[in-house]
């Protein structure tokens, strides 16, 4: 028996459903343009601002004639230590996300590079964790942004403890510097001392921020940054000592490069000063247009100190970001359309 009115209310509702069907096949090819127009825009960000660094701005046939031939070998070393510092950042990344996603090691850096195609252009590359957290199949994504900023956390922690333990050997052994009369001898020191008492003094605030953060993160409620509790003790060791150790191989590959470039500094200055460049760098603010410039600059006035070759100071500076931040990001590039910026892509 069919109810008078019926039909037309059966009518309705097969209407809505396929109002809503088709509202839901609209989104999702809508979802995929706007994805797809991401990985687009992001790959030509990257090529031209990798481009307009190396080829625009620099000579690169100028840059490798300033090297030593007798000292190639130290290029190759260079080249060959690249893989194992982004190897230590995506053992991290991988010991951190495991929580929400276990991830082999391989995929763990293909985030990382995918990261780095991200964020080359962004300034003080922010953008690195987007490139990290997009590759993830289920993990929550401000989870993993979270936990990608205490990794992030981790490495500036030990920058500034380094550049902390430079003001320390500075002031107990000191460092030769060639000085041309007492007033450039005077100048050198004073540069020296300010800016190592600068890392000196970051350290200690870094110091007392982790303090509070420990005593206080009992009282962390929300429920994203839970995550963060969630890292224990032994877990923060293991970045610290990994970020130690990652540190100190991006610190041997710039020595390599700058006894490259015929840059004579011995290892002993080299270990003071190398630490000073990269304190500087980190807290200068630093734009996408501008990061290279800020690293060269850092370089130069610290290491013009004790040594008056410019150009090879600036190539080794230049060629370090090539090495460890272009080429990483290039590879990341092949990787950038497996990013999910839309969950069901």
């Amino acid at each position: 028996m069919v109810v008078p009115g019926s039909m037309p209310m059966i009518t309705l509702s097969v209407l809505n459903r396929f109002l809503i069907l088709l509202l839901f096949v609209y989104l999702k090819k809508l979802y995929k343009s706007i994805s797809l127009f991401l990985k687009l825009l992001i790959t030509a960000l990257s090529l031209w601002y990798i481009y307009s660094k190396v080829f625009r701005q620099n000579d690169p046939a100028s840059l490798f004639s300033n090297m030593n031939p007798s000292r190639s070998y130290l290029l190759g070393l260079v080249l060959v230590l690249m893989p194992l510092n982004w190897s230590l950042e995506a053992l991290k990344w991988r010991m951190l996300v495991a929580r929400l996603e276990p991830l082999s090691f391989f995929r763990a850096l293909q985030g990382v590079w995918c990261g780095l195609s991200v964020s080359i252009f962004t300034p003080n590359r922010v953008g690195e964790f987007s490139g990290r957290i997009f590759l993830l199949e289920k993990a929550d994504r401000i989870r993993a942004a979270l936990l990608t900023f205490a990794g992030n956390a981790a490495q500036v922690f030990v920058t500034l403890g380094m550049a902390a333990l430079s003001f320390v050997l500075w002031r107990l052994f000191g460092l030769e510097l060639p000085a041309h009369d007492e007033s450039a001898y005077y100048y050198s020191q004073g540069v020296l001392n300010g800016v190592s008492l600068t890392g000196l003094l970051s350290f200690i605030f870094a110091l007392s921020l982790a303090a509070l953060a420990l005593l206080f993160r009992g009282r962390i409620t929300n429920r994203h940054a839970l995550v963060i509790r969630s890292i224990s003790a032994p877990e923060w060791r293991r970045l610290i000592w990994l970020s130690l150790t990652r540190y100190m191989v991006f610190l041997l590959q710039f020595y390599l490069l700058l006894r490259l470039f015929d840059v004579d500094v011995r290892f002993g200055a080299a270990f003071l000063l190398i630490p000073l460049v990269f304190f500087l760098i980190t807290v200068i603010p630093t734009f996408a247009l501008t990061e290279i410039g800020v690293r060269g600059s850092a370089a130069l006035f610290l290491f013009s100190l004790v040594s008056d070759n410019e150009s090879g100071i600036l190539a080794a500076s230049l060629l370090l970001w090539m090495i460890n931040l272009a080429l990483p990001a290039l590879a990341g590039l092949f990787l950038i359309f497996r990013l999910k910026f839309f969950r069901g892509e």
